[in-house]
């Protein structure tokens, strides 16, 4: 038995010397290929978009009148550019159709005024932005995508809560890729 060990690992011995080279560019060439999928992997990950929100609301005040002005702005925190598949806005759970900026302006206003009734201040919607399909955020972009200002005399500072309760109801939900063509989703709220 010990002779037949002894002869199995002289004829590997010999096999090994005689193709040494072969060897050794196999073992160089899976090195290779193992370390590009780990260097793809890495780019991968290193350039990963990451959409993320953030709602800031400043009061201006004069004699009579008190202003308040609601930013909602969209940042891409992640590493890498964005790009725009869909651009969608709901109210109540319900897609809100559009073709330009004036038309979702038109309707936000309208479905604001349906749900608050006649009021004795007025909004206005100064800005407003759509994203359209190959839209590319670039990495720490920051995009303001609605502006909505309200007005109001100051014996109706209660009229801006319920104005808040009625923009929660709205959402935006952004489908987006990476330049790998990684999909992913942003939604507010």
């Amino acid at each position: 038995m010990t002779i037949y060990i002894i002869a199995i690992l002289n004829e590997i011995m010999d096999f090994l010397g005689n193709h040494y080279q072969g060897i050794i560019a196999l073992c160089a060439l899976f090195i290779t290929l193992w370390q590009l999928k780990v260097s793809r992997r890495h780019n991968r990950l290193s350039v990963r978009p990451f959409l993320t929100d953030h709602v800031e609301t400043h009061n201006q005040n004069d004699k009579d009148r008190i202003y308040k002005i609601r930013n909602l702005t969209l940042l891409n925190n992640g590493s890498g550019i964005a790009i725009i598949n869909t651009f969608e806005v709901y109210y109540k759970g319900t897609k809100i159709e559009f073709n330009e900026t004036s038309d979702l302006s038109n309707r936000l206003q309208n479905e604001i005024k349906k749900e608050l009734g006649d009021t004795k201040y007025k909004f206005e919607i100064p800005h407003i932005r759509i994203l359209r399909k190959g839209y590319a955020i670039a990495e720490k972009e920051k995009l303001l995508l609605l502006q909505i200002k309200k007005t109001s005399i100051r014996t109706e500072e209660n009229v801006f809560k319920s104005m808040d309760k009625v923009l929660d109801k709205f959402e935006i939900r952004i489908n987006y890729k990476s330049i790998y063509d990684e999909y992913f989703r942003y939604q507010s709220h």
